[in-house]
C-alpha cells in the first residue's frame, strides 16, 4: 500500500502532466525504503527470522493493486480541483466503497460491544477529519510534495503501538524512521530550492 504515492507520481506526470525531477524521485524512494527496514525488520523481530511465504504473494500482489488504485484516486482528486468541492470528493469515497463493504461484511460481521462502539465512532470521526485535510491538500497543494507525507503514517504506528499497546520495536525501526523524516524533509528542500531557481 505505501507504493501508492510511487503510482500517484507516475499517474501525476502522465495525465497531470507534472514535472517531477529526479532528485525528488530519489527522495521518494529514500522515504519507501525507510518503510521496508520497518516492515522487514517488525516482521523478522515477530517472527524470529521465519518466513511465511504461503499467503505472502496473495498479499504483495493485493497491496499493489490497492496502491495502484489509491494512486488513481489521489490523481482524480487533484483533477477535479476547479470543478468540485472538497466536500463533494470525501462524500464520493463512501457512498462508492459502501455498497461493497456491505456486501463483504455480511460474510464476516462482527457486532461491537461496550466500549468497542465508542471506538468505531472515533475512527469514524477521525478517518472524516483525515479524508478532508488530505483532500484539501491534493486539490490545492502540490502532488510531488503532499504525496510522500503519506510515509509518516508508518511513524504514527509505531509510535502507538510503542505508547498504547506496549509493542518492543527492533533497532530497524529507527533506522526507517529516520530514512522516511529524511526522504519527505529532503523532497520539501529539493522543490523549494527548484522553485526559487525557476522563479530567479
Amino acid at each position: 500500500q505505501y507504493l501508492a504515492p510511487i503510482f500517484t507520481l507516475l499517474f501525476a506526470t502522465i495525465w497531470l502532466k507534472e514535472k517531477i525531477r529526479w532528485l525528488q524521485w530519489f527522495c521518494i524512494v529514500i522515504a519507501l525504503s525507510g518503510v521496508f527496514v520497518i516492515g522487514i525488520g517488525k516482521s523478522a523481530f515477530e517472527n524470529n527470522g521465519i518466513s511465511h511465504t504461503s499467503s505472502l504473494y496473495t498479499w504483495i500482489i493485493i497491496g499493489v493493486v490497492s496502491a495502484i488504485f489509491s494512486g488513481l484516486a489521489y490523481v482524480s482528486v487533484v483533477k477535479l480541483k476547479n470543478t468540485e468541492h472538497p466536500l463533494h470528493v470525501v462524500i464520493a469515497f463512501p457512498m462508492i466503497s459502501l455498497p461493497f463493504m456491505f456486501v463483504w461484511t455480511c460474510f464476516d460481521f462482527v457486532l461491537p460491544k461496550g466500549v468497542e462502539w465508542l471506538y468505531v465512532l472515533l475512527l469514524g470521526i477521525f478517518t472524516q477529519i483525515a479524508q478532508v485535510f488530505m483532500t484539501k491538500a491534493f486539490m490545492f497543494g502540490d502532488v510531488a510534495i503532499v504525496s510522500p507525507f503519506q510515509y509518516l503514517g508508518s511513524i504514527y504506528a509505531i509510535f502507538v503501538g510503542t505508547f498504547l499497546f506496549n509493542e518492543i520495536l527492533p533497532f530497524s525501526s529507527f533506522i526507517g524512521i529516520f530514512l522516511i523524516l529524511s526522504g519527505v524533509l529532503l523532497n520539501i528542500v529539493v522543490k523549494h530550492y527548484n522553485q526559487k531557481r525557476t522563479h530567479a
